[in-house]
């Protein structure tokens, strides 16, 4: 899933990104049964979702969590799953594009919460 790449692969408990499904996405998504945003959502958060291990810095990649959270930690901790976004809530998602071929993108948010940005949005008439 592209969606695990925003911010960093080991950034879980992530902010906002904005999610945009191409219509042809969508239709293999309804036909696949996620019917609605909440569907999407879920399944976004289950698929991108790694062990709290996983998501430790190391010596080859820099980004997650400091590798000391672990010496505390059993092997059932270090083996919980950490969600790539910090809530479904967090995932946004918007059906945009045309009959192109099954083409969808994200964009990534910035920090979110008290001294961060606010995700807005508004429907544009034509």
């Amino acid at each position: 899933v592209g969606l695990e790449s925003a911010a960093h692969p080991k950034a879980h408990r992530y902010g906002d990104v904005l999610l945009v499904v191409g219509p042809e996405h969508l239709d293999t998504l309804t036909h696949d049964g996620y019917a609605t945003k909440e569907h999407l959502r879920a399944r976004v958060q289950e698929v991108t979702a790694k062990p709290f291990a996983d998501v430790v810095s190391d010596d080859e990649v820099g980004g997650g969590a400091s590798p000391s959270v672990l010496s505390g930690l059993d092997e059932g901790q270090r083996r919980r799953p950490v969600p790539k976004f910090a809530g479904p809530e967090n995932i946004h998602i918007v059906v945009a594009g045309a009959e192109a071929g099954k083409w969808s993108a994200f964009f990534a948010g910035w920090t979110t919460g008290p001294g961060g940005t606010i995700p807005t949005s508004r429907v544009i008439d034509e």
